[in-house]
């Protein structure tokens, strides 16, 4: 297993070394869905592929009703889905309302197992002969 990268020229306007560099950065081949996971998973087990996704798509469920409760829930292999707030910063006690709260959101920290196997995928390099930003599709975005 190994992690994709191109390389991208930049220029760095900003800094103790301004000036024209280059960088890498990852390369996305392609979005697996959740289907497709449920496939390999019934590939490699006793499941039909509709039990699997049928099992996913309750552990989403499980996973969205926990945290919309403010609850953290760590699945051990994986990591850990705690909830989060961004919220405005105010004068008094009073002053603090729901109002105030900017943002709620999910913070996902992965396992040290999960940790452990992305330091040791590697990284390979993927030549696509392009410069500037990567697009996905073939088209680049319309302005």
């Amino acid at each position: 297993m190994s992690v994709g990268y191109i390389i991208q020229k930049k220029m760095i306007h900003v800094g103790y070394n301004p000036g024209e560099k280059y960088v890498a950065r990852i390369f996305r081949e392609q979005v697996i869905t959740l289907k497709k996971l449920a496939q390999e998973i019934a590939a490699s087990s006793s499941l039909s592929a509709g039990t699997v996704l049928d099992v996913a798509q309750s552990l989403f469920e499980k996973i969205a009703d926990h945290a919309s409760e403010g609850q953290t829930v760590k699945i051990d292999a994986l990591g850990t889905f705690s909830v989060a707030i961004n919220a405005k910063a105010v004068d008094t006690l009073e002053e603090v309302t729901p109002d105030t709260i900017e943002r709620v959101y999910v913070r996902f920290t992965p396992s040290k197992d999960l940790k452990t196997i992305m330091e040791n995928a590697g990284v390979k390099y993927k030549n696509l002969d392009i410069k500037g930003i990567q697009f996905r599709g073939d088209v680049p975005p319309t302005p």
